[in-house]
């Protein structure tokens, strides 16, 4: 696999190649990139197959704080009664709901919010290692460690010799 700077153009002979980026476990900040809603359809073939089910889809986009990528994490909120923990969990997350309360009529229109969770690898049956959201961290669970280090460090300027006023 080719090695990119994440800034560089490409022309429009370029060889395209796909760079694969993942996150170091551990907790981050994300940006709900999109959200759509989908219907998971029971496949009575399939050993341990999840009922039909309402889910949504929904893209985080997470800057890694050490290298700067920007890099796309999908999870699935699955609309079953024993997946609310999770449901709640998000939504906690991004600030619509408190906790230990109910949200009535949830507002589906997340692109843009942000929050804080905890991202996992767990591996594939393929051997390849995945990027998943183990949990969301309710705005009051998000310690001061999770936000400093979330926060990219301030870039260096190198002084110009030049004061303004100063003559």
């Amino acid at each position: 696999m080719s090695e990119y700077n994440n800034n560089q153009e490409m022309g429009w002979s370029s060889t395209i190649d796909s760079v694969d980026v993942s996150l170091e476990p551990g907790d981050y900040k994300f940006t709900v990139a999109g959200m759509s809603k989908q219907r998971h359809t029971h496949d009575a073939s399939k050993q341990n197959d999840f009922p039909t089910h309402n889910y949504a889809e929904i893209k985080l986009r997470i800057v890694d704080p050490k290298t700067g990528l920007s890099v796309t994490v999908n999870d699935n909120l699955r609309l079953l009664a024993n997946h609310m923990w999770r449901v709640s969990g998000f939504f906690e997350s991004i600030g619509q709901k408190q906790k230990n309360q109910p949200l009535t009529n949830p507002n589906w229109n997340i692109e843009g919010a942000t929050g804080y969770c905890s991202i996992v690898q767990k591996p594939g049956k393929d051997g390849r290692t995945f990027t998943n959201v183990g949990k969301y961290y309710a705005r009051d669970d998000v310690t001061q460690e999770m936000i400093q280090k979330n926060t990219p460090a301030p870039a260096q300027t190198q002084p110009t010799g030049w004061n303004p006023g100063a003559f």
